[in-house]
């Protein structure tokens, strides 16, 4: 029997959980009136799911005909709420154990949260129970929202010979969006999860099984990406592998030295004949490189292939004579030439002309980006000392970016792009040029020696984790033009003490100060509207908060845990404040939430253990409970003994604290 753990939540939780536990309980008359009790819930997919896997097509007829599907959306709200990550349920269908899938298909959690089971131990239903449940699926897909070429993709990618093959009698066939996507490259989800799924396959699986997704393709080749390459890199030391890629996909991508370089580790002497024969060994630099590490790393067959092929092709007259013209050229070469430069970096020319540094190839620790190479003006800068980026092929390389302690960026750099010091730990300053509009996702993230930053005027934005787990970060100097702040932008920065946001800024993401234990001060700018989930969760020395007029909802666990926030000021422009908003505010004393306000959610001033009043205006029409299965409801003030509501006589407050028993008096009165 599986057992079912109701959690808190919100009433569209609640409604998610009472659907789940009847998947797993219920018989197909007891969903029918569960469903029709809940009425339409905003995430059912789970339910429908776990009725497809375990119990069977009634089941799944009671859940559909009751309004259950398999819709569910990638969007913040359903990551947070329910830990969906946009998952296609209907693969519970396949016979692939939970644990088998990947981050953003996470079907294991699913087992865990809000319910218990050892999925192992309880067992999938057999195919042909399956298959009743398929057919029924295939029949009602529009009520069901269910795609046959979703689960055909999934089914191949997971190596369910037997429902592939199913579904294929069934004239199952990849949707358009998921052709393009997997020809044209799609979602970043989408491009992820298939990623994910090619770095899964073995050397043995890699073209049985993606040949099955080229067979529904319609004839258009896959496209590549570095992403997709790095998937497929350990498959290709299989010359049917290698030669399968170069088929299979548009403009393959390929790091032919990473290829040659494993290829001789491994004494995979047909890898390296298929080098030469199609040319990847005609520069001589490359072969006498590639038989210097055959020869020091004792791989005798490689270096006997390689030896022998030098002695096959080469013209060794005309080889020294051209190294000699080189070096002389090298010698002579001015500092800033493409020649003198190549020892150092490598770039990539864009299309207006300027050039990204894709690769830093030198020893210094502290490092200036030229501003020039040849002609040509040096105008962004890729991965170039990322420790994970294209250039770093070894590990001796990336454990060097991550010594890496000074970079200064020519004035000419107009862009930064995404992860450009990822993990850089031991970077200590770095300088933004003025001419720099954008700075990618993720650019600082782990920079734990970087103390302090400025961004010029033009900066529009503080991407989503600039600067997550920068733990010494103590200063950021934002510019006026600034009007966002995205996801976890400065997460868990524990030494950043203050940050002067302009008024300018209308948006600010979920979590973006979220842990910063040691900010003391914080303005929240007027052009603001929401005050999103957990956005000053953890500011630990936090005291003071005034929200601006304009403001119109504090979300979830906005400034939950801000031990030392004494005081907050709340405007009237404000709607609803949401769960936990204020839980574990310790030092809050009084609040006074005006006239205008809608909905107070659940345990919004839960554990506030000094907190003595909360003035309720006459607006409010719901205050949330938490009702855990078999426990008493959770309230407003959990955990917060002293609190007291002050109320309007007749009000809805009024109504709610005689309800749940919590002390009330009524405005204008003496509060002992």
């Amino acid at each position: 029997m599986l057992v079912f753990n109701d959690s808190n939540g919100t009433e569209e939780q609640k409604k998610s959980n009472a659907l789940m536990y009847a998947a797993m309980n219920d018989t197909p008359e007891e969903i029918a009136q569960v469903c029709a009790e809940v009425g339409k819930a905003e995430y059912s997919a789970r339910a429908l799911g776990i009725a497809c896997r375990f119990r069977g097509i009634e089941h799944v007829r009671a859940f559909v005909e009751g309004g259950a599907s398999f819709h569910a959306e990638l969007t913040n709200y359903m990551v947070q709420t329910y830990g969906s990550y946009g998952e296609d349920l209907s693969t519970l269908l396949l016979d692939v154990k939970p644990d088998k899938y990947i981050p953003y298909f996470n079907i294991s959690e699913m087992f865990k949260k809000p319910i218990s089971c050892n999925y192992e131990e309880v067992g999938i239903l057999p195919l042909e129970k399956r298959l009743e449940v398929l057919d029924y699926l295939i029949e009602n897909r529009e009520k069901a929202e269910f795609d046959p070429g979703e689960l055909l993709y999934y089914a191949i990618m997971f190596k369910d010979a037997a429902m592939v093959s199913e579904l294929e009698k069934r004239g199952a066939e990849f949707s358009e969006y998921r052709k393009t996507m997997l020809a044209d490259k799609g979602e970043r989800k989408d491009m992820y999860i298939w990623t994910a799924l090619l770095e899964k396959l073995s050397e043995s699986e890699f073209k049985p099984v993606v040949s099955q997704i080229v067979k529904h393709m319609d004839g258009r080749k896959l496209h590549c990406t570095d992403g997709i390459y790095y998937s497929c890199k350990n498959k290709l030391f299989m010359r049917e592998n290698l030669e399968y890629y170069f088929e299979i996909f548009d403009k393959p991508k390929v790091v032919k030295n990473d290829i040659m370089l494993v290829a001789a580790d491994m004494e995979r002497i047909d890898i390296l004949e298929y080098a030469a024969k199609n040319g990847w060994l005609k520069q001589p630099k490359k072969r006498d490189e590639l038989i210097e590490f055959a020869q020091k790393n004792g791989r005798t067959e490689s270096t006997a292939w390689l030896l022998d092929f030098k002695n096959r092709t080469a013209d060794l007259k005309a080889e020294r004579a051209k190294a000699e013209k080189k070096a002389e050229r090298e010698l002579n070469a001015a500092p800033d030439s493409a020649t003198a430069m190549k020892a150092l970096w490598n770039w990539k020319k864009q299309e207006d002309g300027g050039l990204l540094i894709t690769n830093y190839k030198g020893t210094d620790t502290e490092i200036k980006v030229p501003e020039r190479i040849g002609k040509d003006t040096v105008t962004a800068l890729g991965t170039a000392f990322t420790p994970s980026g294209r250039g770093a092929s070894t590990r001796e390389i990336s454990d060097f970016r991550q010594t890496i302690t000074k970079v200064t960026l020519p004035e000419t750099i107009t862009e930064i792009g995404e992860d450009a010091f990822r993990v850089c730990l031991a970077l200590e300053s770095v300088n933004i040029p003025k001419a720099v509009k954008k700075i990618g996702k993720s650019a600082f993230v782990c920079c734990s020696n970087l103390i302090e930053l400025e961004f010029p005027e033009g900066i529009e934005e503080i991407a989503d984790y600039m600067f997550e787990h920068c733990e010494r970060l103590r200063v950021v100097k934002v510019p006026e033009s600034l009007k966002r702040v995205g996801i976890n932008a400065l997460w868990d920065c524990e030494s950043l003490e203050e940050i002067n946001l302009p008024d300018s800024v209308e948006e600010i993401g979920t979590s973006a100060f979220a842990k910063c234990v040691k900010l003391k001060e914080f303005k929240i700018p007027k052009a603001l509207k929401v005050i999103s989930d957990h956005m000053l969760e953890s500011c630990l020395e936090l005291e003071e908060i005034v929200i601006p007029n304009g403001v119109e909802a504090i979300a979830a666990q906005a400034f939950m845990n801000c031990h030392k926030l004494a005081g907050v000021e709340i405007p009237g422009t404000v709607r609803k404040i949401g769960d936990h908003a204020f839980a574990q505010c310790r030092s809050l004393e009084k609040v006074i939430i005006p006239e205008g306000v809608l909905e107070i959610g659940g345990r919004a001033f839960g554990d506030c253990r000094n907190l003595k009043q909360v003035e309720f205006p006459e607006s409010v029409r719901k205050i949330v409970n938490f009702n855990p299965k078999g426990e008493d409801p959770i309230k407003i003030f959990d955990d917060s003994p002293n609190a007291v509501a002050v109320v309007y006589p007749g009000s809805y407050a009024e109504r709610y604290c005689k309800r749940n028993n919590i002390p009330w008096t009524y405005t204008g009165r003496t509060i002992n």
